[in-house]
């Protein structure tokens, strides 16, 4: 099982969402990576910080990681390793090379508390690693704990006909977890008549068998919507998010009074983003290379415009 990376601004979700992962870490014996991206700038706009602003930067971000390191050996009684990784450039950058030498389980991102609906992953770094990282993103709302997670919902927009990097990556990350598990099939535009999505039904039945999901098929054409009355009457510990398009993430993360059930509640959301990336890293052999699609050489190339691990 890959390790679980902990992006850390030093911000208290970001010191939240490390405490979480620890937990989640020990409950799937695998060892975290607490990773800080000293950003530099990008264009020839931005004002770059003098040699001794950058060495006094360095030594703060080395202090407070070795100080987060302690904090979480502690926590967890040292049953885990936990390791420290300091990295250079723009946050979806780095964090992204970083995920394709170690091969995570997740990457952790702690968000803002949901009173702040304003600001809800507006420039925020989960955000940005949303959109440029293969591996899947665990968005940790500030004040959130970690509990045993015994539900799992999985709100999918996929509609492929055989499974897919998403598919692959989020089985990986429920190998770790003895849950019940419901998927939610959401299709746009709602036009499309159910026989039509059926292929896509299938595949996800097929895929995620041996968890023996029940499933459901949303009748609604507010995406958003649709899911905040599912999770308000059906119990989930973890929302898995599987979006086909970043169109779909989008729509139950912009502020807005249908979403503000999902936003309130403080449930820890995982986004599988991996469909937005070339299928052919799969290779020809098939399936059973989940755990080695990843580690080939070169970045894996998206199927979208998406810019935003450059801002």
């Amino acid at each position: 099982m890959g390790p679980i990376i902990i992006a850390i601004d030093f911000s208290a979700s970001s010191t939240n969402a490390a405490k979480y992962a620890a937990d989640m870490a020990v409950a799937v014996n695998t060892n975290i990576i607490l990773a800080h991206v000293i950003e530099i700038p990008a264009t020839a706009f931005h004002v770059p910080m003098t040699e001794f602003e950058f060495e006094g930067t360095e030594r703060s971000a080395k202090e407070g990681l070795e100080e987060l390191r302690t904090v979480i050996l502690n926590r967890t009684k040292n049953k885990i390793p936990v390791s420290t990784e300091i990295r250079y450039g723009t946050v979806g950058l780095a964090i992204e090379k970083l995920a394709a030498e170690k091969k995570p389980l997740a990457i952790v991102a702690g968000r803002k508390p949901a009173s702040s609906l304003q600001n809800f992953f507006i420039g925020s770094n989960a955000l940005r690693l949303i959109h440029c990282i293969l591996y899947p993103v665990l968005v940790i709302p500030e004040g959130t704990a970690f509990k045993p997670i015994r539900h799992i919902t999985i709100a999918s927009g996929l509609t492929g006909k055989k499974e897919n990097i998403s598919i692959l990556l989020t089985k990986n990350f429920l190998r770790g977890f003895q849950a019940s598990l419901k998927i939610i099939h959401i299709h746009i535009p709602l036009q499309h008549a159910k026989k039509n999505m059926q292929p896509a039904i299938n595949t996800l039945q097929d895929s995620f068998a041996d968890h023996h999901p029940d499933f459901y098929f949303l009748e609604n054409k507010n995406v958003e919507q649709g899911i905040a009355n599912f999770l308000e009457n059906n119990k989930t510990d973890l929302l898995i998010v599987m979006p086909e398009k970043h169109g779909f993430w989008h729509a139950i993360t912009q502020p807005g009074n249908s979403n503000k059930i999902v936003l309130h509640a403080n449930l820890p959301i995982l986004s599988v983003a991996a469909a937005g990336f070339s299928n052919s890293l799969l290779g020809e052999e098939g399936a059973h290379k989940q755990t080695q699609f990843a580690g080939r050489e070169g970045r894996p190339q998206k199927l979208t415009d998406e810019t935003h691990c450059t801002t």
